[in-house]
């Protein structure tokens, strides 16, 4: 079986059975690994973003089509900030995840994130495709993820499923509360 096959099944397997996937993948767990799949996850998300908005014409009417080159760039640069913005978060859990006494590695909990997060981001783009009830569905697909994602912190640090999902949720709610507050900032004048 190719290297490209594997990973699907790991991405098909993410959405039926979590739980034995990470038992068993946890000592599999490299950071090239963890790479692999997160950019392979978020080039496919790119390329479909990308693909949709961008290409298509007619699809969005703010939006003209592009060239190939522009294309490429868009999906690399797309592709790079999700990675970045990924290695951040997972950071911060892990972080948070030692402070409630966690006892995983971060090698561990990356690659089980990526194999979690690289199906997820693509099916949560797709499902969004569609109109009227897609944002219902993805809004499934990220309760599903954040699910999947407690049982992860769980195996990975023998936490409890509260202290996992503290784990989990801190860390987004201020980047959140971040991010509201950078909004706010831009629209009020400072001087």
């Amino acid at each position: 079986m190719s290297k490209m096959a594997e990973r699907l099944d790991l991405w098909a397997e993410v959405l039926s059975d979590p739980k034995h996937l990470f038992s068993r993948q946890k000592k599999h767990a490299t950071y090239e690994e963890g790479h692999k799949h997160l950019m392979m996850g978020a080039l496919i998300f790119s390329a479909l973003f990308a693909f949709t908005f961008k290409i298509l014409p007619g699809v969005s009417p703010k939006v003209k089509p592009m060239d190939l080159s522009t294309i490429f760039l868009f999906i690399v640069i797309n592709a790079a900030s999700a990675f970045l913005a990924v290695v951040l978060l997972v950071s911060l859990n892990y972080l948070f995840a030692k402070a409630f006494g966690g006892k995983g590695k971060f090698a561990e909990q990356y690659y089980l994130n990526a194999i979690i997060l690289a199906p997820v981001l693509i099916l949560y783009y797709l499902v969004k495709l569609f109109p009227g009830i897609g944002w219902l569905i993805g809004i499934g697909i990220l309760l599903y993820y954040a699910y999947v994602n407690i049982r992860m912190l769980e195996e990975v640090h023998r936490l409890s499923t509260p202290k996992a999902f503290a784990s989990l949720f801190i860390p987004s709610a201020v980047i959140l509360f971040v991010l509201i507050l950078l909004g706010i900032m831009q629209k009020v004048p400072l001087f």
